[in-house]
C-alpha cells in the first residue's frame, strides 16, 4: 500500500522491493520510524519459513505490540489524506 500511495502522489519509485519502498516512504515522512517496518518485514519473512510451538503466539504477541501500532499510524495518515 506504501507503494501504491507514493506513485499515487506522483513519486517515482527507482525500486519496487518492499525494503526499497519502506525507504521511500520513510523519507517522504508517511511514516515514522522505518526501522521499525524494516523490522515488520523481517519478522514476517522470520514466521513465513520458521515453524515450532509457540512460535504463532510469540509472534502474534510481537504483532500486537510493536506492529500493530505502526499500521494504525499509517491508516490514520492515510484517512486525513484528501482523496
Amino acid at each position: 500500500m506504501l507503494k501504491y500511495f507514493r506513485e499515487h502522489s506522483g513519486a517515482q519509485l527507482s525500486s519496487a522491493t518492499p525494503k526499497s519502498v519502506v525507504k521511500a516512504a520513510f523519507a517522504a515522512r508517511l511514516i515514522a520510524d522505518g526501522q521499525q517496518w524494516i523490522d515488520m518485514l523481517d519478522h514476517g519473512n522470520m514466521l513465513s519459513h520458521k515453524d515450532g510451538p509457540g512460535l504463532l503466539g510469540q509472534g502474534s504477541a510481537e504483532i500486537q505490540s510493536r506492529f500493530l501500532p505502526a499500521l494504525d499510524a499509517l491508516r490514520q495518515y492515510l484517512e486525513e489524506q484528501p482523496e
